[in-house]
């Protein structure tokens, strides 16, 4: 037999020595762990690993968006949206803020100023005596906002009219002033969504082609987001509800528009910013006077009218409280109110 080779004897001689050994250990192992588990059990008990419910704090009012939590892990905690980047001003803004605006406005050839009642009430019923062919106007007024929460807002404005028509008389005083309320819906570091109810009330003569002589309720969203630094993308949706107007001739109008705001130049104190926008009205119902010559007219329908019109603008805002806008829009389309409107307009928020 080659003596290299393990006999089947020498293995278990040398198989048997080392169990025992191992069998010894595991004896050991086992004498520590019941010697641990006494100890532990006439010491310090076990903390649980949930807490108790007098150690739960309140619970949230409202959870963070899953965005923002990702931007605050990521330490891009971005600071909220304020009016000085809302630069739109034929669009109403979704910033909801305590601010003060003075606003003048010069419209030229309003040539359907009955029109669904949105301007004037019906020519020879509560409006003028004499169907108008065209209408320049000046507008003064003034808008006051007051945020009474970090999302509810309280507004008003009351304008100063001088009207300047081609048939009936030139005249002048209060128009048709508003109030309402704003509330953000949706507030995120980057975008806004906010809810808009205006009440237009009679305050301007109709006779005098000062006012609509009725009531109307304007809800409407208004939609703001961050597209960058610089860049601002703003947006509306509104629907004119005539409440107590001329049956038949009063309609509803609805509004809707979007607009970019860039700026131009930033240095932390003065910003420049270009104002672009593009606003739209369709109406559903209604109808307009039109004139066919000296003394004679008809009505017709207004419904399905659909007015575009664009306007461009510069805002200039001085340490992001007050600025001063100054802006020019122009109708698109055959269907309009004003050919041409001239803006400027001061803001300042408190």
């Amino acid at each position: 037999m080659n003596p290299s080779i393990p006999t089947i004897a020498g293995v278990l001689r040398w198989v048997r020595p080392q169990a025992a050994r191992l069998v010894k250990l595991a004896l050991l192992a086992c004498c520590l762990i019941n010697a641990t588990n006494a100890s532990a059990q006439t010491s310090t008990p076990v903390q649980p690993i949930l807490p108790s419910i007098g150690e739960i704090g309140p619970i949230p009012t409202e959870a963070p968006s899953f965005q923002s939590q990702i931007d605050k892990a990521l330490g891009r905690v971005k600071p909220p949206i304020t009016l000085a980047e809302s630069g739109v001003s034929l669009m109403d803004s979704a910033v909801v803020a305590t601010q003060l605006r003075m606003r003048f406005d010069a419209a030229y050839d309003w040539n359907l100023p009955d029109r669904a009642e949105m301007l004037w009430a019906q020519t020879g019923g509560r409006g003028p005596a004499q169907a108008e062919t065209s209408v320049d106007y000046q507008q003064f007024s003034l808008y006051g906002e007051y945020a009474i929460a970090e999302r509810w807002g309280l507004f008003a404005e009351l304008p100063l009219w001088l009207v300047d028509p081609v048939i009936n008389d030139n005249t002048g005083g209060l128009g048709d002033g508003n109030a309402g309320f704003k509330f953000a819906l949706l507030q995120e570091p980057d975008y806004l969504l906010t809810l808009q109810l205006r009440t237009i009330f009679p305050s301007g003569s109709g006779r005098k082609g000062l006012g609509a002589r009725h009531v109307s309720l304007e809800p409407g969203a208004l939609l703001f987001y961050r597209l960058g630094k610089y860049m601002a993308w703003e947006g509306e949706l509104r629907d004119v509800i005539p409440l107590n107007g001329t049956p038949g001739f009063a309609g509803n109008v609805i509004r809707y528009g979007t607009g970019l705001t860039y700026s131009l130049y930033d240095t932390g104190v003065v910003n420049v910013q270009s104002v672009a926008e593009i606003v739209g009205w369709t109406l559903t119902g209604g109808d307009v006077t039109i004139v066919d010559g000296p003394g004679a007219f008809h009505t017709s329908s207004a419904a399905g009218d659909t007015i575009i019109t664009s306007a461009v603008g510069v805002r200039g805002t001085i340490i992001a409280k007050g600025s001063v806008y100054f802006g020019y829009a122009r109708a698109l389309t055959k269907d309009r109110w004003y050919t041409d409107l001239l803006r400027v307009e001061a803001r300042w928020q408190f």
